[in-house]
């Protein structure tokens, strides 16, 4: 809601030209001060809003509280004016209308979200700080619904073996939580620069948005997360890879809401993890590759299970399927890196199906491969010298 000149609505008042208090806030875009809200008797905007059967937040309700407890900072003239320091986070359940016409629901459920989606046809979800312009609508009255506002999209709770990460969680607090708890999760930390981007995205934007990202997808891919899909009647679960690559994302229709990401916990046994982010340069946001590793040992030192993702910045996350067949079940010694490094240099090596039209990344992510196992193997690495590895360090920047 960044530089928009917001208007409070309450929808028990039926003509907005009656002596009616209102809400006004500025919020100017990135700004470290609060908004003023100042209430006044001047109406600005028509009506709009839901009536009381939907268990919609009141406006009036929330002046009443206000006023009341008489917070801090609060100071009431004779004029009926109000002015106390506020921001976007502070704001309450309501409704609030631009200067441009656009509206904005703040509900307070799911549920109260996903009937103001059905209601209010051409309207979008907004799950962070941040507007995509792929998902805003063309048009002037275009209608957004703040999922910021419900709580539980905001938590992150242990429950079964499992972490249930609302999908309204910001970046920040999803590895802040979630830190010594992953070693990936630990590792894809570390690649952080964008401080602005990684406190005001969440993890639904990732999902929604083919905008920026920050390579979350990978690493959950890689965890084997599930999503958490909430409709008007039912809840379902599914494997955050099927409803990528199967049900694909626009399945899920006006009437459902992705709201939850599900992550099993941490197995006992030996995990070893890296997370990278190939860049053009030291001082570049926008990375060429990211990548998630995640191997399994068992009591022998042999690879029992392994999770390998890669994305180049643009469309759906791939699996390096061909590679976790390549180390199933061997043991993670040095021999290993001899076989994986012999493997990539004979013929198309095992970058052929990836489907990249591009032979460069096709290299990169096959080298990554190595890099992988060799930083996390003991001793000086022994790649045979045919085979020409490719200092990824020198030539490009490689972010942990």
């Amino acid at each position: 809601m960044a530089e928009r000149e917001l208007v409070a609505i309450d929808p028990r008042v039926e003509d907005p030209n009656e002596s009616s208090l209102w809400v006004k806030l500025k919020v100017l875009k990135d700004s470290s001060k609060d908004g003023d809200v100042s209430l006044s008797r001047s109406i600005s905007v028509g009506l709009e809003g839901l009536d009381d059967g939907q268990g919609y937040s009141l406006f009036a309700d929330h002046l009443s509280s206000s006023l009341r407890k008489n917070e801090s900072g609060m100071k009431v003239s004779t004029k009926h004016l109000l002015s106390i320091p506020s921001s976007v986070g502070r704001l309450k359940k309501l409704t609030y209308k631009s200067a441009e016409g656009e509206l904005f629901y703040r509900p307070g459920t799911v549920l109260e979200a996903i009937r103001i989606r059905v209601l209010r046809q051409g309207s979008c979800f907004v799950g962070g700080g941040l507007f995509s312009g792929d998902r805003m609508p063309e048009s002037s009255d275009a209608v957004f619904i703040s999922l910021e506002s419900i709580d539980e999209l905001r938590e992150i709770i242990f429950e079964d073996g499992h972490w249930t990460i609302g999908a309204c969680v910001s970046l920040r607090s999803f590895t802040e939580r979630l830190k010594g708890k992953f070693p990936l999760v630990d590792d894809f930390c570390k690649g952080f620069r964008d401080t602005h981007f990684v406190n005001r995205c969440a993890v639904w934007e990732e999902l929604s948005s083919s905008g920026p990202s920050s390579g979350i997808l990978t690493v959950l891919l890689s965890l084997g997360a599930e999503v958490i899909i909430d409709g008007l009647d039912e809840r379902r679960r599914m494997s955050l890879e099927e409803l990528l690559y199967v049900e694909t994302l626009s399945s899920v229709g006006g009437q459902e809401l992705i709201s939850a990401v599900r992550v099993p916990e941490s197995k006992g046994s030996e995990i070893i993890a890296s997370h990278y982010q190939v860049m053009e340069g030291p001082y570049e946001k926008d990375a060429i590759i990211r990548a998630s590793f995640l191997v399994e040992l068992d009591s022998k030192n042999k690879v029992s299970e392994s999770s390998i993702w890669f994305d180049v910045g643009s469309g759906l996350p791939v699996r390096f399927e061909s590679a976790e067949r390549l180390i199933s079940g061997k043991a993670w010694t040095k021999d290993l890196e001899q076989q994986v490094s012999s493997v990539i240099s004979s013929g198309d090596g095992i970058g052929a199906s990836l489907g990249l039209e591009d032979e460069f990344r096709k290299v990169l992510i096959q080298n990554l491969l190595l890099k992988f196992i060799n930083e996390h193997l003991e001793g000086p690495s022994k790649v045979p010298k045919r085979y020409q590895f490719i200092d990824l360090e020198s030539e490009l920047t490689v972010r942990k």
